[in-house]
């Protein structure tokens, strides 16, 4: 027996099976790297933003009212002195 698996339709279906969840996997992490650039744009922390995407992924906070929130942030003043 050969230590070469043979190809077979199994194969195929698993590898694009792998295919699938790696893709979804990618567009997951850009859209987590996302909206972490768009938490940092807005000023809020790297522990406040990772609370935010805990609560985010777990079904607890709703994404329209995250990028509500967002979007009046970004519309308020700049205050330096806010760290």
């Amino acid at each position: 027996m050969c230590c070469r698996a043979r190809h077979t339709g199994q194969h195929d279906a698993y590898g694009q099976e792998l295919a699938r969840v790696t893709h979804h996997q990618h567009k997951a992490a850009a859209a987590r790297f996302t909206v972490f650039q768009a938490l940092a744009a807005a000023g809020i922390g790297h522990e406040q933003a990772d609370d935010i995407m805990s609560r985010v992924e777990a079904g607890a906070a709703r994404p329209r009212r995250l990028h509500a929130l967002l979007v009046a942030r970004l519309r308020q003043p700049f205050d330096p002195g806010l760290g």
